[in-house]
């Protein structure tokens, strides 16, 4: 699962570089890293979201757990979005001033990798869901849908948009994979 999850999100990365060149794949990096304060929030949740929501199934059953998913969806949804939507109201800025003035020009970048941080975030409270059921087979065949799509889209959607073409990718794993969990 780590090893489809991790090749589903880079394959774009390496389809950018093989197509665009290293100041490409640099932008799309850059993006990510400015959006990349949330992982700090996600990484946080995991250690303990988890083990709440299976507390609150076998304590209260079904809908204790539907409400602990409801705020911790709210919370991170509502976090993760305040995250995008600084980066996403400036992001020449943001690029140009943390990164260089030749990062800049990828504005339009940020702006599409802050909807894609949104997607994860809301795919979050799902995966704890899914845990805390014991139905853990629904997340293998995200990952592995997301896999067999970044494989076969990777390459042409980056070769017609360019990095954007790369970050609307993404977009789609992300979306694809909550509309699957």
């Amino acid at each position: 699962s780590a090893a489809m999850q991790w090749l589903s999100g880079n394959l774009f990365f390496v389809a950018a570089g093989a197509l665009l060149g290293p100041v490409a794949v640099g932008a799309l990096k850059a993006a990510q890293n400015l959006l990349g304060i949330t992982h700090i929030l996600f990484q946080g949740l995991e250690n303990v979201v988890p083990a709440r929501a299976a507390r609150a199934l076998a304590e209260a059953g079904a809908p204790a757990l539907v409400a602990l998913l409801r705020r911790v969806a709210w919370g991170v949804g509502a976090a993760t979005a305040l995250v995008a939507l600084v980066a996403a109201a400036a992001p020449e800025l943001w690029l140009g001033l943390l990164f260089g003035d030749a990062y800049a020009a990828y504005g339009a970048v940020l702006r599409w990798f802050a909807l894609v941080y949104v997607a994860m975030a809301l795919g979050f409270p799902l995966r704890a869901g899914l845990r805390a059921l014991e139905a853990t087979r629904a997340i293998f065949f995200t990952y592995a849908w997301a896999l067999a799509f970044s494989a076969v889209a990777a390459y042409p959607l980056v070769e017609a948009g360019g990095a954007l073409g790369a970050v609307f990718g993404l977009l789609i794993v992300n979306l694809g994979s909550q509309l699957i969990l």
